[in-house]
């Protein structure tokens, strides 16, 4: 009975050893591959106090995400992302 609780305790420590290993990061794009495109077809909206921006996005499978960076104001620079699953970002200021 003293020889199976060891046993189960070493076989548990063992288990607990195996699962706590970091994992490395998994990237989806290929670093050595070249900048993606830009995207075409943009269309402003203008809003108050804010623009809506429509484009047609490359088929380029590096192209995570949409950004635009932009200036309210001398000296305030904003930053608005989109991700490539949409097609408009949003900018507000």
């Amino acid at each position: 009975m003293n020889n199976k609780i060891v046993y189960l305790i070493v076989f548990l420590m063992s288990i607990v050893g195996i699962s706590c290993k970091e994992e490395g990061r998994v990237d989806f794009i290929d670093e050595h591959a070249p900048a993606p495109a830009q995207v075409t077809n943009v269309l402003i909206e203008n809003r108050a106090g804010g623009a809506l921006l429509k484009y047609t996005l490359p088929v380029d499978k590096n192209l995570l995400y949409v950004r635009a960076e932009y200036e309210i104001k001398p000296g305030v620079i904003r930053e608005t992302k989109s991700s490539y699953f949409k097609d408009s970002l949003v900018l507000e200021g």
